[in-house]
């Protein structure tokens, strides 16, 4: 019998496949987003600390977590064509149905810093979180 990967990392990676030829909007470089995931305790509350905990981000970064829908939303709106917008439209159905209550959209950013990173993640069934991070570059 081989050793099974965690739930969590078969999703992130399922997600990944998904938004495969997606970018991220805003940034001045290509950000495409990549598999994300994180062992974190299904009792804890999911908020900036313990994402922070959880996420290694460093302490300078300020985080902001909200739900994904807008971001969703924002990603339909800058689509190139009807295909891209679908598979948008598919990927948040798809992390709807296989994550555990809301899929959050967190920002790690400093204003004083040209790079930040970008995460959509929600809660693994059995603990963890999973999703998708892009790293963003500002110019």
């Amino acid at each position: 019998m081989y050793a099974r990967k965690p739930l969590r990392r078969r999703l992130s990676a399922a997600f990944a496949a998904l938004a495969k030829d997606l970018e991220h909007p805003g940034s001045e470089a290509d950000a495409w987003f990549a598999p994300f995931d994180v062992e974190f305790d299904r009792t804890r509350a999911l908020n900036a600390d313990s994402f922070r905990d959880a996420a290694d981000v460093a302490e300078e970064l300020p985080l902001t977590i909200e739900p994904a829908e807008l971001f969703f939303a924002r990603l339909i709106e800058h689509a190139e064509d009807a295909e891209a917008a679908a598979t948008v439209r598919t990927l948040q159905r798809t992390m709807d149905a296989a994550l555990v209550g809301e899929v959050r959209y967190v920002t790690a950013q400093a204003d004083d810093i040209p790079v930040g990173q970008r995460y959509l993640v929600g809660r693994v069934e059995g603990g963890g979180l999973a999703g998708l991070v892009a790293s963003i570059v500002w110019t």
